[in-house]
């Protein structure tokens, strides 16, 4: 039985390749006939259709990542057009600790080096670009990197690992790290804020000398009386206190010993001492003395500071009592009286 092949167009051939039928591409075969019997998936092309919602492809969005930087790659096409350079601060002749980056917002993304990006309410410039990436962490010696953030930078600033150097621009510089300001406008770190809350509440209580814990001591037989030494020694206002969770100051007019945000009251033992303080001085204050070796009349205690030697200043900060500063202080050897000069020896 002779062998026969199916033709370009579907006509039968022959063994020895001659075309028995009388049909060929040449003349127009019609090939509608040799498409699949289900109306709905048509072998013809048509390019206008292609890839549209029947594509499985179809549904995949393509739009680029707004969490990815999207900055300038370096990439050569000829030898004579030169490489597209990222900016960094280097590069842009960024001065160390430059306030620039107030400008900018430090991103984080898993997988890609940190970047600046330019705060929304600023234009670019060709020296505030949109996007400034952070130089590269060169290894200056071994096991040594150096923190790149080109604005101040707490700490030294320097790590054994890569590992422990993208810890640190997580920790201290992301912009999406909460962040504790000194709210004493005179302290630097009201400008280098902490990122850890309980850092901030040590700095308030040892910096400060804010009623926040308690003397920090094992406990002995003599921790009741540095526990009355630690509390004498607190800078307390009258009419503020701090609230020891949420650390803001709570106005004692206003809201009395609660604090309005968390809704904690304040320790007992913080408010009997503030009340014991305040009527010790206002009774001492309301008891002036004669100086005897000065011959001034003063008062026993500073109205005042009453006697805590610190008033609160317009913006809610404790300062030395100026008062106390100018008292005039006689020469103890003699005493004026109707310009007569008289010896006390």
């Amino acid at each position: 039985m002779p062998w026969k092949y199916l033709a370009v167009g579907g006509t039968e051939m022959g063994r020895n390749g001659s075309d028995n039928s009388t049909t060929s591409l040449s003349q127009g075969s019609d090939l509608s006939q040799y498409s699949p019997s289900s109306p709905r998936t048509p072998m013809s092309f048509d390019p206008a259709s292609a890839y549209t919602a029947t594509s499985p492809f179809s549904s995949v969005s393509y739009a680029p990542d707004p969490l990815v930087p999207q900055h300038a790659v370096t990439v050569r096409t000829d030898q004579d057009q030169p490489l597209v350079e990222k900016p960094t601060p280097t590069s842009l002749h960024w001065s160390p600790n430059t306030e620039l980056v107030k400008l900018y917002k430090l991103i984080i993304v898993k997988g890609f080096e940190p970047y600046l990006e330019l705060l929304p309410q600023y234009s670019a410039t060709p020296d505030t670009p949109q996007i400034v990436n952070l130089d590269s962490p060169k290894e200056h010696a071994k096991g040594l990197y150096r923190c790149q953030y080109p604005g101040i930078c707490p700490g030294s600033g320097k790590f054994k690992r890569l590992a422990d150097l993208d810890r640190h621009y997580k920790n201290v510089h992301d912009a999406a790290t909460e962040s504790f300001a000194c709210d004493y406008l005179r302290c630097t770190r009201s400008s280098e804020p902490f990122t850890r809350k309980d850092h901030y509440r040590d700095h308030l209580r040892d910096f400060h000398k804010e009623d926040l814990g308690s003397y920090k001591r094992p406990k002995d037989e003599n921790w009741p009386e540095k526990q009355r030494e630690w509390l004498s020694e607190r800078r307390l206002s009258p009419n503020w206190w701090r609230c020891s969770r949420c650390l803001i100051r709570v106005q004692v007019k206003e809201h009395g010993y609660q604090c309005p945000t968390c809704k904690s009251p304040c320790d007992e033992s913080r408010i009997k001492h503030r009340e014991e303080k305040h009527r010790s001085n206002t009774a001492s204050a309301s008891n002036p003395q004669w100086d005897v070796p000065t011959m001034s009349f003063q008062p026993s205690v500073c109205i005042s500071c009453e006697g805590s030697g610190w008033v609160t200043t317009t913006t809610s900060e404790l300062e030395p009592c100026p008062s106390c500063q100018r008292v005039q202080q006689y020469p103890y050897e003699q005493g004026i009286w109707g310009g007569t000069t008289y010896n006390i020896n």
